[in-house]
């Protein structure tokens, strides 16, 4: 399949097909190479990274995997999801492991500090990274931890964006990573506080062993966001299962096997092939 093309660029490789690198926390940087290696091999070409905020948004500061270069040589091209918070800068954080659902929104020295994170990781990886995704799940209450607010995250998606624009003119820039696809209130408010005409795509997850529902969600939250404006493209984000039925995970507790989760992953694709997105 060709890659799909924008006023941006090429919005995704000519591989429609991810892996998701997870950082973890700012100090676990390991992201499971020996995976990465073997999607490579079978000719999978993007990948998501999950960077981290911290200390004051210099170079050196930024914790995010080790592998992007290692992922690039392999013929892989990442983007990076910029999260999570700080606790040097959000007294709340300091209750949470890696600050992960605290966003830097109340105060001028949160704001600051993520603006400079912002700009430091788009500068950072010039030359190796243009797709940058504006945090991760923001609709659910794990990871906006003081309580969901789409007109929170509409804003805070409008500001990073500006952010990165301020290094990258060409940057391609993703927001959303939304986990409730069905809640299309919560995306209109995202789009309406300021999201709309700052993005250039809106990304979705979609963890469900039924992916029937997926050929009536992914329309109607594509046709809304058309609504806003007809440039956004969708991607689909996450999705994929357990190979075992132990673990934890979105749909920990099924009944996984290795075919079962093949099998899954196939209908998923084809859902995702059938709906047009990315």
């Amino acid at each position: 399949m060709e890659g799909r093309t924008t006023s941006q660029g090429t919005a995704c490789s000519s591989d429609p097909f991810f892996i998701s690198a997870d950082a973890g926390a700012p100090d676990r940087r390991s992201t499971g190479n020996g995976r990465q290696c073997n999607v490579a091999d079978m000719g999978i070409t993007p990948a998501t990274e999950e960077g981290h905020m911290i200390i004051n948004g210099q170079p050196e500061d930024i914790a995010t995997p080790l592998s992007v270069d290692e992922l690039i040589a392999r013929g892989m091209h990442p983007w990076i999801c910029l999260c999570y918070g700080n606790d040097l800068y959000t007294e709340s954080a300091k209750q949470v492991f890696g600050a992960v659902g605290c966003p830097p929104i109340f105060t001028d020295e949160e704001k600051t500090a993520w603006t400079n994170y912002v700009r430091a990781t788009v500068r950072h990886f010039a030359g190796r990274v243009t797709h940058y995704e504006i945090w991760n799940e923001p609709d659910g209450k794990w990871c906006w931890k003081h309580g969901v607010s789409a007109e929170e995250y509409g804003r805070f998606a409008h500001d990073t964006a500006k952010a990165i624009r301020e290094v990258s003119d060409d940057a391609f820039i993703i927001g959303g990573s939304v986990c409730m696809i069905w809640d299309l209130s919560y995306m209109d408010t995202a789009l309406s506080a300021g999201m709309a005409g700052s993005v250039d795509a809106v990304t979705f997850h979609e963890y469900t062993a039924d992916e029937t529902a997926l050929y009536t969600h992914v329309p109607a939250l594509e046709a809304l966001i058309h609504l806003h404006d007809p440039k956004i493209r969708l991607i689909q984000g996450e999705s994929g299962s357990q190979s075992r039925s132990d673990g934890c995970g979105a749909l920990a507790g099924g009944a996984w096997t290795p075919e079962r989760q093949a099998k899954q992953c196939l209908r998923h694709a084809v859902a995702d092939l059938s709906t047009d997105v990315l």
